[in-house]
């Protein structure tokens, strides 16, 4: 709570200290929401989750407050005594999510900087120092140039606590593009990040950029009590990371590389390299990506890589059917990956998107084949959308099964425009398992936006009742 006076007394100070016109006032948003969930068979076991903050946006400074409580559980009826150990400690009672951004560029300096404090969350290369390996979200990617640097934000009403942070970013101003972009991030758990790079233009080049990354992060896994390891323990001690990125677009091909490692807790260095190829052919592209690192590798995370080889191709195309457009994209990703020996795992998932005037429809589905145990994991699921001239309405089904249950979950939303409710939704969902189903839940939900002149409230109810 220190941390959070002082950061808004900041803004009193650079008030006085800047002239007013850096500091307007441009408006004031209010956030808050509440979860509500009920045991049918246990009436004593309701939970309430609960978030409310706000956020203060200047002209060039932005300051967010946000404060949760993850877990409050209402007294049960009738009463019952309660042991003063089972009571919460008062550190796990509530979440604090706070921050404060200001961005000063004069234009008689050749540089501006931004500087943001609080509980901020970081992206961009520092996310791949930290998870190197290949994703399989969505077989419709768009090639897009990667976010460089830490890409350091204000926390989200709603997002998970985080340790206190500072994040300084140093920016050429618009006179002077040939300046590089310099930022460094340390957060109070004694982590930093550094990184130098550069977007630029080329001779037959559409766009280039390259990026140089140090990362210094504590961790260990010693703290364990088990007498038997999955995977090999080590001290708490602080480990460097470092890489270097670079993207290439041309017209007729895009690239992206990142070779990086990671100081080994086990001695020496563990190196590795990441490669995105995109080749667009009209209406088509083909999308491959390419990893290769150690089995052993520790990223900057302190988590365990796993995975040797992974190669990924993903084919997307898009066209027009008379008024219709549709998007259709097929993955395969096989993951060659270290345990008691190598073996290999391997992903198939298909996407597809279809827009006919005011209705959207968009479907996936993936099966995923585990190595190591010979598992398999399906999973579908269909979106449905339609954009009214009043409203709008939506569905969505999902089925998730392997060897042992199936789960199962569809809900519904309406939305009216020109309204003070946002969005009022249903759903229910389940899982089975030995021809029996098991754990079913049904959710309502409310949404409410009001915007003002320069106040707005954005407030979301959700009720859960578990049978």
């Amino acid at each position: 709570m220190k941390k959070f006076v002082l950061i808004f007394s900041l803004i009193l100070i650079s008030s006085r200290s800047f002239s007013l016109d850096l500091f307007s006032f441009r408006g004031l948003d209010f956030y808050t929401s509440a979860t509500g969930s009920m045991h049918s068979s246990s009436p004593g076991e309701t939970k309430i989750c609960a978030d409310s903050g706000f956020k203060l946006r200047l002209s060039n400074a932005v300051g967010i407050f946000s404060i949760g409580f993850p877990n409050i559980r209402l007294p049960d009826f009738p009463p019952k005594f309660a042991q003063i150990s089972d009571w919460p400690s008062f550190d796990s009672f509530f979440d604090l999510r706070y921050g404060f951004s200001v961005n000063i560029a004069p234009k008689i300096f050749p540089v501006g900087v931004k500087i943001m404090v609080g509980t901020l969350e970081f992206g961009g290369g520092l996310s791949r120092l930290r998870s190197p390996n290949l994703s399989t979200s969505s077989a419709l990617k768009v090639f897009t140039p990667p976010a460089f640097g830490a890409e350091a934000s204000l926390p989200a009403f709603d997002s998970g606590e985080k340790p206190f942070a500072l994040s300084v970013k140093v920016f050429p101003s618009a006179e002077n593009v040939f300046f590089p972009v310099a930022e460094f991030s340390a957060t109070c758990d004694n982590n930093f990040f550094a990184s130098v790079h550069k977007v630029f233009s080329l001779p037959f080049v559409q766009s280039a950029g390259a990026s140089l990354n140090f990362a210094s992060t504590v961790y260990g896994d010693c703290g364990t009590s088990s007498w038997f390891f999955d995977d090999r323990p080590f001290l708490t001690e602080r480990f460097f990371s470092c890489g270097m990125e670079i993207f290439m677009f041309f017209p007729a091909a895009k690239f992206f590389v990142c070779a990086a490692g990671s100081q080994s807790p086990f001695g020496g260095f563990s190196p590795w390299i990441r490669m995105n190829v995109s080749i667009p052919i009209g209406h088509f592209s083909v999308n491959t990506a390419f990893y290769i690192g150690d089995g052993e590798l520790v990223a900057a995370s302190g988590k365990r890589s796993g995975s040797w080889i992974q190669a990924q191709i993903n084919p997307v195309c898009g066209f027009d059917v008379g008024k219709a457009k549709l998007d259709m994209g097929l993955l395969f990703q096989g993951d060659i990956k270290s345990g008691s020996g190598l073996f290999v795992d391997y992903v198939l998932r298909w996407d597809g998107s279809m827009e006919i005037g005011c209705v959207d429809l968009d479907a996936s589905a993936s099966y995923r084949h585990l190595g190591l145990d010979g598992g398999w994991l399906f999973s579908c699921g269909t979106d449905f959308l339609f954009r009214g001239k009043s409203f709008s309405s939506g569905a969505s089904i999902s089925c998730r099964t392997d060897e042992k249950k199936s789960e199962l979950s569809f809900s519904g939303t309406f939305s009216p425009k020109d309204s003070p409710v946002k969005s009022v939704g249903a759903g229910f969902s389940g899982s089975i398992r030995d021809g029996k189903f098991l754990s079913p839940r049904a959710e309502l939900s409310l949404g409410i936006k009001k915007q003002w002149k320069f106040v707005s409230l954005n407030a979301q109810l959700l009720f859960r009742l578990d049978f």
